[in-house]
């Protein structure tokens, strides 16, 4: 059995990493960038800290970096060739069997036919299991929607 902190050492390794930023009790800012140092909150004057501590935040946000797990996604040959599905696997029989079949995927490939062209731009979407934003389920975590659209180009 593999133990958590050799699973931890090993993610690490492959620079599949996640920041943790932290967050106001109230969520108004993200003490981040300009706000790096500040201890009370500028907006509703919450103090960052557990109670008794300079340096236990309150509220943590897990923020998993996106492009290093693209690029780790590219660099493995059967996940870069279905990372090309949407441009060279994609069944046109007209019938819907996945989002790319979908009436947004056809409106985004119209209205930008020059990120269409290139089956290395990708296209993202977000699914999320177990949110729970109203709390009433017995789980210890609330997560709370959030809308991603992001095109990347890849140009060369």
């Amino acid at each position: 059995m593999i133990s958590s902190t050799e699973t931890c050492m090993f993610i690490k390794s492959l620079s599949l990493t996640y920041e943790s930023i932290h967050v106001c009790t109230n969520e108004c800012v993200f003490f981040q960038e300009g706000l790096k140092t500040t201890i009370i909150c500028p907006k509703c004057n919450n103090n960052r800290y557990m109670e008794g501590s300079k340096s236990i935040p309150q509220k943590v946000l897990s923020h998993f970096p996106l492009m290093s797990r693209l690029i780790h996604m590219y660099i493995c040959k059967s996940l870069a060739e279905l990372m090309t599905w949407h441009k060279n696997g994609a069944n046109v029989d007209g019938l819907i069997k996945s989002v790319a079949y979908s009436t947004t995927w056809k409106h985004i490939s119209t209205t930008w036919p020059n990120f269409v062209d290139n089956p290395f731009n990708i296209r993202l979407g977000l699914a999320l299991d177990e949110a729970n934003p109203f709390g009433d389920l017995s789980i210890r975590h609330s997560t709370w929607s959030m809308v991603l659209l992001k095109l990347i180009y890849h140009h060369g």
